[in-house]
């Protein structure tokens, strides 16, 4: 994956972007290629990131964009996004024999009877208690040979993965305007220089998520109640889609969960949507308002 990215345009708005990658130069427009890392003709667009220290950045959308691009290439690494950490790489551990007679006794299903259960694990006992040592050592021989195994596939994906997550910094870098990088360099400071080194895809989210999801005035006070009277003022304009306004109002859920505040629950979410919608939605409400109060269940 490149790590070649050129910006243009003052640092406007109207400004394009042009990408390279691997050296070849993309032609100007708003949305990268991104292409897949395997043999497949599969690509990905996706938006560049904006920011606009007056309003919302389009970071529901890029988001969105991006965890599909990267799930394809690059499977659960992106799972950060949601959970602030790196999925979990469990280290093999060794087995012996003992460990595989646990292992089959706590497979016999715990919906048997007790007098089931202990005939169950007593026929285990005496399989095993009927082996001659030789055999014992043929399936040792056997858990010391998977264990060698399972070490050399947890070492190459441990690698990749940290490929994997350098290429995925660089893939966000490219993505990102000059004035959401500017926006990043300022909130971060002196860690920037750090980040430039250690290339972790996940200090870089996590900065372009503190400063593209709220206005980020310094003061969390403020910037709550900016989102508070944002989300709450919010409304359906006269000709805007709906999908267009679902990301919209996304976008303000967003920004309270970045700081810290309590978000709707998915019906509350559900009744504020339809309550925002614009007038020409107003027989479905009222529909799904007579049909809840014979119900007792909205929307």
């Amino acid at each position: 994956m490149g790590n070649k990215s050129k910006k243009s345009g003052g640092g406007g708005k109207g400004g394009s972007e042009t990408s390279t990658q691997d050296g070849a130069p993309k032609s100007n427009t708003n949305s990268i290629t991104v292409p897949s890392t395997s043999s497949s003709t599969k690509k990905h667009n996706i938006n560049i990131l904006k920011y606009d220290s007056k309003a919302y950045s389009n970071f529901s959308k890029f988001e969105k964009e991006l965890e599909e691009a990267v799930g394809y290439e690059f499977g659960d690494l992106f799972g950060f996004a949601k959970t602030g950490m790196y999925p979990y790489q469990a280290v093999p551990v060794p087995r012996t024999v003992e460990t595989l007679i646990e292992e089959e006794k706590d497979s016999v299903p715990s919906t048997l009877s007790v007098a089931e259960r202990a005939k169950v694990l007593k026929a285990i006992d005496m399989r095993w208690y009927g082996m001659s040592d030789e055999q014992k050592d043929i399936i040792q021989d056997g858990l010391k040979e998977e264990f060698k195994a399972e070490l050399r596939a947890y070492s190459t994906e441990k690698l990749k993965k940290k490929q994997d997550k350098i290429k995925l910094y660089w893939l966000i870098r490219s993505l990102m305007s000059s004035e959401s990088m500017d926006a990043v360099k300022q909130h971060m400071l002196e860690k920037w220089s750090i980040l430039e080194v250690s290339q972790d895809p996940l200090d870089l989210w996590l900065a372009i998520k503190a400063t593209h999801t709220t206005y980020s005035s310094g003061l969390k006070e403020v910037d709550e109640a900016k989102a508070r009277r944002l989300y709450g003022s919010l409304k359906q304009y006269k000709n805007e889609t709906l999908t267009s306004f679902k990301d919209r109002l996304e976008v303000y859920i967003r920004s309270m969960e970045s700081l810290g505040m309590t978000v709707p629950t998915q019906g509350q979410l559900a009744a504020d949507y339809l309550d925002k919608l614009n007038d020409q939605f107003e027989n479905k409400r009222s529909v799904l308002f007579n049909n809840a109060r014979l119900n007792g269940s909205y929307p």
